[in-house]
Parts: structure tokens; sequence; C-alpha cells
């Protein structure tokens, strides 16, 4: 069963094209032994499900082509009884799963119950009583009377800050406002959740952990039924990451305000999603940090989705837990598949911060999806994540055509003869047209939709990565079996945008001068790289990762670490010395010519010189590596950070050697 939290494989076929592809979506594919022990419980869905696919038609073949001699009825109808049954099968997890998943807000804590077992929140929002100080009332007095328990005085000095400050008093006449008193139970089941030296929070009992693909600087919890899932991300920025209103009513408008504010400018970048207006609830737990939480709905094609969103402010971190879940169909409170509003914000409510230091965080490369339309730099866009997952964000319509159309010269035939496979089955071509299709040359336009390329070796046999548009071709495979000779083959593709490339096949970079659409270049060579200028030529470039001095390959010819260049004189044996050099220089001054960089990754050994990053003014994310930060000239690159901050001004991630020197998390 593939797992909704990172997004799945889906499989494809077009009636009129013989050939099968898979189309991959962000993240991967996961696989639950929890299945076993639905087979032993309910063993009626798993014997009605072995004749028709059912539970373990997930693990097979499902998705290949089907058999042409098989009727459509027949196929329409094994497809409908195969929904069903997996339907059944959802239920049957979502019920066994969700028994002690539920952490729902009391106005009081049952009789008998231990209180240690609950955590207090306090509703600032919701109108309470109020309490003038008489002579003799100590603030964990007052605590006492209205918490139960004394150590709740934090919240009540909350509202008097000079309160906190040694030396403060206590006056009659002082008036409190006692706010509205919520309990949350703990969740005896929880399986100990996250914890480090610095915090620790608690995670539903059986869920599982990853990091999502898509966006940085974040971890992701998802169920056992797989459609729940809650994304969690710590900040060192404390309180200045949110503005937390605590008992500022005025405050707290504001911020509402806000929030709605930035899902309207993020609906303005989306497509194919809607959001209902977001419901909010403000609290202070019973040890005085700020929880703001709240929620809101999205509905796509394919349903409702809800959306909870909580902030908790502990002091040192800010720390932001944004979950979802599918409803069901019939929609409402009734349809949630699983109480993901009560998850959400029982993870914040069990944030704890620890006291130890934060050893560990994650490289921010990038803003965040939807950083230009969110007002919070540190924290995540929770609308524009929305998009990302069920409509989409920032996608333009499928791209087509500009100008005179024209014939592609294709040089590899395998190369050809897998995008005329593409063409017939991205435009579901009927038999006379495939038949015109294989009796003409490929023109631009029946390639203009294709905006990504990744041609990646494995060293493993049947592991190549050859994937079109997130378009892969079924089964096992090699590149070989779609064997491009020349880079002139891609640039011939008029709207290209994304090209990775890591494959040995192919050195005549610079032909891709020509392919001025692109946008994001990843190139992994053992081949030497001795002209650059190409670059310099590409006016939409943003993202450039180049790595072209693979040390297994250049060691294998007598190259060592301590030679001064990325171009030795092995590789380029009709060069001295200086000329060597001069390809150094020539390389880091065409990189400055490329001022429309965002992200730059560049593997380069020895000293180098930084200057050229102060002509890039869009520069985000700068990573250099290829020298152990352990040696002499490793501690030499990590000091130019040091010894020329002016260089690295206005950057906001810096990775010098694997040592993350600047990173604005």
């Amino acid at each position: 069963m593939a797992a909704l939290g990172m997004d799945v494989a889906v499989y494809e076929e077009r009636g009129s094209e013989m050939m099968s592809f898979i189309r991959k979506k962000k993240g991967i594919r996961v696989y639950s032994l929890f299945a076993l022990v639905l087979m032993m419980l309910y063993p009626d869905i798993y014997m009605a499900g072995k004749s028709g696919g059912g539970l373990f038609s997930w693990f097979g073949n499902g998705g290949g082509t089907a058999s042409q001699a098989e009727s459509e009825a027949g196929e329409e109808g094994k497809a409908e009884a195969e929904e069903d049954q997996e339907a059944r099968l959802e239920e049957q997890l979502i019920r066994l799963e969700n028994r002690q998943q539920s952490y729902p807000l009391l106005s009081e804590i049952p009789e008998g119950a231990d209180p240690e077992n609950y955590r207090m929140l306090l509703s600032p929002d919701l109108a309470g009583t109020f309490y003038q100080v008489e002579t003799g009332d100590t603030l964990w007095g007052m605590a006492q009377e209205f918490y139960r328990t004394g150590t709740a005085w934090r919240i009540l000095a909350g509202q008097y800050p000079e309160l906190l400050e040694e030396g403060s008093v206590l006056l009659p006449g002082m008036e409190f406002s006692v706010p509205q008193i919520r309990y949350v139970r703990k969740q005896e089941f929880s399986q100990g959740g996250f914890s480090s030296l610095a915090f620790s929070y608690d995670i539903p009992s059986d869920w599982h952990f990853g990091y999502p693909e898509w966006e940085p600087c974040l971890e992701v919890y998802w169920s056992q039924c797989q459609e729940a899932k809650v994304y969690g991300h710590i900040t060192d920025s404390a309180s200045a990451a949110f503005p937390f209103p605590g008992y500022d009513q005025e405050q707290y408008q504001k911020v509402i305000e806000q929030i709605g504010s930035c899902m309207e400018r993020t609906a303005e970048h989306t497509a194919g999603i809607r959001f209902g207006a977001p419901v909010f609830s403000n609290y202070v737990r019973d040890d005085g940090a700020e929880l703001f939480f709240y929620t809101f709905r999205t509905e796509t094609e394919e349903g409702q989705t809800a959306f909870a969103v909580a902030y908790v402010d502990s002091g040192t971190y800010t720390a932001e837990f944004i979950g979802c879940c599918p409803l069901a169909e019939d929609n409402g409170d009734a349809g949630l598949r699983c109480p993901i509003e009560e998850i959400t914000r029982y993870m914040a409510v069990s944030f704890t911060e620890l006291g130890g230091e934060k050893n560990f965080s994650s490289l921010k490369y990038r803003p965040y999806t939807g950083a230009e339309a969110w007002d919070w730099e540190k924290l995540h866009n929770p609308f524009a994540m929305a998009a990302a997952l069920y409509g989409t964000y920032g996608t333009e319509e499928e791209a087509e055509l500009s100008g005179e159309d024209y014939e592609l010269v294709i040089v590899s035939q395998e190369w050809e003869e897998l995008l005329r496979k593409l063409v017939r089955y991205h435009f579901d071509m009927s038999k006379e047209e495939r038949e015109e299709l294989e009796n003409r040359p490929l023109k631009a336009s029946d390639v203009a939709w294709i905006t990504e390329i990744k041609l990646t070796e494995h060293p493993v046999p049947g592991r190549d990565d050859v994937s079109v548009n997130g378009l892969e071709p079924n089964g096992e495979y090699d590149l070989a079996d779609y064997h491009l000779t020349t880079a002139r083959d891609l640039s011939q593709l008029p709207n290209l945008r994304s090209l990775t490339l890591e494959i040995g096949t192919i050195s005549d970079y610079e032909e891709l001068a020509d392919c001025t659409s692109l946008e994001e270049l990843s190139i992994i060579s053992a081949e030497p790289l001795k002209d650059t200028e190409w670059l310099t030529k590409l006016p939409r470039l943003k993202s450039l990762q180049l790595e072209i001095s693979m040390f297994t390959h250049l060691h294998a010819l007598g190259f060592t670490d301590e030679d001064p260049t990325t171009f030795p004189p092995e590789l380029m044996p009709d060069t001295d010395y200086h000329e060597q050099v001069s390809y150094e220089k020539a390389f880091f001054d065409n990189l400055a010519k490329c001022t429309g960089l965002e992200s730059l990754n560049i593997q380069h050994l020895g000293a180098f010189d930084s200057s050229f990053l102060t002509k890039l003014p869009k520069l985000y994310y700068f990573r250099i590596s290829g020298e152990d930060s352990e040696t002499e000239i490793g501690q030499e690159r990590l000091a130019d950070y040091e010894k020329h901050p002016e260089h690295y001004e206005g950057l906001h991630c810096v990775v010098i050697d694997d040592r993350w020197v600047v990173n604005e998390e």
C-alpha cells in the first residue's frame, strides 16, 4: 500500500499506446507490515481479494498493461470490485488504527483521574472570569485555586510581565483575567515521539517517520492507514518566528487578519484547489508557553482535505506542526478519516524544551514553498503546502510552442524512439495518428510539452533513471536502451526547463547553449569540463550543479587531493600548468556572469577565489565540495568565510566541504 504521506507512484496507461509509463510524483513508496495483521484479523477481505487483486495485488503487477483480449466491460467490473475491496480494507485500517489516537479538549478532568496524566490549556480568546488581588494572595496560591496546581502561576504572571522580574511584588487591587480551562489527556500509547537533548514531543503510536523530498526543513509523520500525516519543524528563533498574541486580543485579531491575507495571496499562485475560511484558537499552556492553532479545509476534484496548523513558543524554540487528512465522501466532521486536528494540536501541546543544546538542523537550501505569499520566513506556508500536495502551486499550464514550428534532427536513434513513444502516449494518439507520426520527422510542437528530463546511471543494472516530465518507462531498463550520444538531441527541445545528467555517453555539453529555456541544470560526470562559457548563454538559469571531477576516476589516473587544480595534466595532456590555471579562472569568471543564479552547487579542488559570489545578486544557496575539511587546504577554504565575509553577504545558506557555514533554518 502506497503512503499518501509521501505521495506515490501512479500507474497510467493510454489505450492507443502499447508502451506503459509510470508517472512518479514527489516522494517514495512505503509498505506496511500492518497489512499482514489485517489478513489474519479479517480473512474475508483477504480471501475476497485473492481472486480480484485485493490486498496483495498492491505488491504484484498492478499497473501493468492489460491484455487487449479482455473485454472493456470485464475490465471495468474488475476495477470496480478492486476499488470496493480496497475501500473496505481502508475502513478496517482506520478503525483499528484510530482507537487510541484521540486527543479531545475537555472542560474538566474526569472524576477519579490522575491530574498528572493531563496537560492544561488556557484559552485567552474565550471569555472567563476576572479576579482582583487581595492582601495575602500569592501567584502560587491563586494558580492552585483556579487551576488545581500552583505550577501554573506563570500563566497568571504573563499578564503582568514585571512580576517575572526578581524582587517584584503582587499588589492588592491588581486585576487578573482567569481564562477558561481546557484539558488534554496525555497519550499513554504514544511511542515517545521525537526526543533530543534540546526538546521532545509525542507522536501517536505506530506512526511512521521520514523526510519529504519536495520541501526542505521538514519531518513527516504518517499513519498506518496512510491517509493522515503531520509535518513538523523546529526553528531556533523563538517568538521572533511568529507574533504570538498571548492575552492581547487586539494582537490576536491582527494575526488572524494577517494569516487570512497570506491565504488570499497564496491562492493567486495556485490551481485546482480552493481554500475554506480558517478557524482560529489561541492557548497558553500550564507552563506558560503560548500555542496558536488554526484549521482550514481544501477542496479539489478528488474531494476535501482537512488541515490543522499549530505553533508553540517554548522560550528558546518555535515548533510548527502542519497536519492534513482527506475527508470521507460524506464530508463534514463526521467524515474525518482520523482526528487530525486533535493529533496536530496534541503534538504541539506535548512539545517540551529540555534545556540541552540543539545539535542538529536541516539544510534550508531554498526559500520554503510559497515564501513570496507568506509573512514569516522561518515558518512554512501551510496553504502553499496544501496546493503542492493536492493541487498545484506555481505550476504553469502545459507548455506550448511559441514561434514557428521546426523539424528536430535527432542523432541518437534509441532516444528518438523513446521520444516518439512519449509523444504517442502524451497525446493519446489514435492508430491513424500514430501511423502519420511514424512517417514524418518529429517536430518542435510534438515535444513542446516536455519541460523536465532526468537521466541517471546507476552502478546496479536495472536501476538507471530515465524520467521525462515525471514519466518513466514501466519495468526494468538501462540507459543503454535509450542511448543518448550528444547533448544536441536535448538542446532542440523548445521548452526544456529542468535537466539532470549523470551519464557517461555524452561530453559535448556546450551544445546545451542553444537550450535557452533551461532554468535548472545538474551535470555529474567523470569527463573533464574544459569549456564553461556556454553557461553564460543560458539567460533563465536559476539552479546549477556541476560535479565534474569524480574522485574515483581521477585517482585511477594518479590524481591526488593535493593537486592544485580541478583540471590535472593527466586529463589535459596537451596543456601546460599555466593554461590549466587559466581554465580554472575562466570557470569562475563564467559563473560570475550567470547573474540569475539562485542556487549553485559545484565540486572543485584546492583554494578558490570567492569574490565571484559578489556578482551573483540573486544567489540564495552556495555549496562547494571536493576537499576534506580536516585537512590544511580544507581549513583554508573554511577560513575564507571569516576572512572575506563581504563575499558571502546576502547568502542564506553556505556549505563548504559539507560544513554548514550559514544556514538560516
